[in-house]
This record gives structure tokens, sequence and C-alpha cells, in this order.
């Protein structure tokens, strides 16, 4: 097997904005993470606010596991990496919208991950997505597209 087709695990991080815990009331902090070699990965997510939204890829971060939730949402191959790479800078960005975040960001990549050609990803893709929105709910009014309460 060439390194290039050795598996990456895909997953939806989970944090608390500022590191804090669940007993302080703030807004969680969604991720998705990319598992390249053990420990070290690439986290995709936008950072910046209303005005100035951006997608921030950080590679080959470390990642500190006590900090997350985690929820795999399936595999992508080192070779396929790029491709889905491709297809989150494709997911759409809303500016000057106060109440638009990085959540629903992540809300619209897994939905438009789960309509790519990525095998390795749709169906649990589909599932996360619907669990991520539920649990985003949680904590803001529920503004997902083709989510219902």
């Amino acid at each position: 097997m060439s390194d290039t087709s050795r598996l990456c695990t895909v997953e939806l991080l989970q944090s608390w904005r500022g590191g804090e815990g669940p007993q302080q009331h703030c807004p969680l902090r969604w991720a998705i993470y990319i598992e390249t070699s053990p420990g070290i990965g690439n986290i995709y997510q936008i950072i910046g606010n209303s005005d100035n939204y951006a997608i921030s890829v950080g590679r080959n971060q470390p990642l500190e596991r006590d900090l997350y939730d985690r929820l795999s949402i399936g595999t992508v191959t080192l070779e396929e990496l790029g491709e889905m790479e491709v297809i989150l800078e494709t997911v759409e960005i809303v500016r000057n919208v106060p109440s638009w975040n990085n959540n629903d960001w992540i809300i619209s990549a897994l939905g438009t991950l789960s309509q790519s050609k990525l095998s390795g990803i749709m169906p649990k893709t589909r599932l996360a997505r619907n669990r991520t929105c539920d649990g985003i709910c949680g904590w803001q009014s529920c503004r997902c597209s083709g989510h219902s309460r």
C-alpha cells in the first residue's frame, strides 16, 4: 500500500470557545480534523468576525485530545485529502450576518461533503451533520438550512 492510499480518519471536533469548560455558558466551537499521522493532523474551520470571515487550514497540528469532544465522520486517503480541501474551499462563507458563524459553516461543509464523491465519508457525514445541528441548536436558535425542529 503506497503512502497516498493510507486512510486518514476524518473527525468533527467540538470545543468550548476559549478553552472554557462545560460549566461555562459560552458557544461551542466546531472544526473538521483529519489525522494525517498519529496525533497530528489538519484542522479546518473559519476564523474572523462577521465582516471578514475566512477559511483557516491548520496543517500538521498536534491535537490536544483532552480539549475536544470528537465524532468520527469517516476516512479519506492522503491522495483524496487535496480533493477534500478543494471541496471545503467551495463552502459558502456568509458575511455581515451577525447570527451566522463558524458552526453554520461546519454544518454547510458537512452537507457539501455528504454530496461529494469521497466514498469514505458520505453516510457518516450525513449523520454527523444531523447530530451537529442538534448540538449547535441546543446553544443557539436553529437557522440551519434543511433542518426542521
